[in-house]
């Protein structure tokens, strides 16, 4: 049986003294801290990413044109799903292979990094940015964006953490990712081992249920290792981001169900409806 774990329902990211929020955080020159993590509080250590401003609108268009870059900035559910797992760091990070679906910035997959995955792979789709940078405007692609993220958080994060694309819906980067969790002894044969805890944190921007139904597909696709996780947190912005778990949890993409999970293979863990 697969696991389906849920944070609180977001409607206000909760500021919680000596946590980092998204809107407090900001350090200058584009730096943002997106929480702190660790055990002890001399030892904590600030996640950081840079923030960009583009020149193209940062979501699709109404006509479908145009990229998806509401990757560039850190929004409200990212310090509190990182805040969650580090609550449920056994469970869910430690010694486990961790998918951050979605990743942005990557400060949730960096967090993970941190807190001691054995592996951390930082999903997003690789779109062209017209990004202002301390050199002033160049054209980037999202995927060296969040590169330069990993490298920001040094070494020890680096040497466990990667970046690859993955558009929702496209089985082929699915697969490919799936397949690379293969042990190095395997020579190149198998599936791979996959995930053990995937991570989306704010992807229920758009209202659409084709995207809907791609990430329900891309999540069923990568959380197919037995005993896998899948932990989503999101602020309520427009009142159908419940849509998604009817799909994910459902047999088929767009298949409604009442959200027991029977049909997808998925056990949902509810810890609370809000959050305060």
């Amino acid at each position: 049986m697969r696991r389906f774990w849920r944070p609180p329902l977001l409607l206000e990211a909760p500021r919680t003294p000596g946590r980092a929020t998204a809107s407090t955080a900001g350090l200058g020159n584009g730096q943002r801290v997106v929480a702190h993590v660790g055990q002890h509080p001399k030892e904590r250590k600030a996640v950081l990413v840079h923030e960009h401003h583009a020149l193209e609108p940062v979501g699709i268009r109404k006509d479908g044109s145009g990229g998806d870059l509401t990757g560039l900035r850190v929004w409200e559910a990212a310090p509190v799903l990182v805040q969650y797992l580090e609550t449920h760091a056994a469970d869910l990070v430690e010694g486990r292979r961790v998918l951050d679906v979605g990743a942005g910035t990557g400060g949730v997959g960096l967090a993970a990094a941190m807190m001691g995955a054995k592996a951390v792979v930082l999903s997003e789709a690789d779109t062209p940015a017209s990004a202002a940078t301390p050199h002033g405007w160049q054209t980037r692609s999202t995927l060296a964006l969040l590169a330069d993220n990993v490298a920001l958080n040094g070494g020890a994060v680096a040497a466990v953490t990667s970046v690859a694309e993955l558009k929702w819906g496209c089985r082929e980067h699915a697969e490919r990712l799936f397949t690379s969790t293969r042990p190095p002894d395997s020579k190149g044969e198998g599936e791979g081992e996959g995930f053990d805890t995937l991570t989306l944190s704010d992807v229920l921007y758009y209202t659409e249920p084709e995207i809907h139904e791609a990430l329900a597909d891309t999540v069923r696709t990568l959380a197919k290792r037995e005993g896998a996780s899948v932990v989503v947190a999101y602020k309520v912005r427009h009142g159908h981001e419940h849509t998604f778990f009817r799909r994910l949890t459902a047999g088929r993409a767009g298949e409604d169900d009442d959200g027991g999970g029977g049909g997808g293979g998925f056990e949902r863990v509810v810890r609370s409806s809000t959050a305060p």
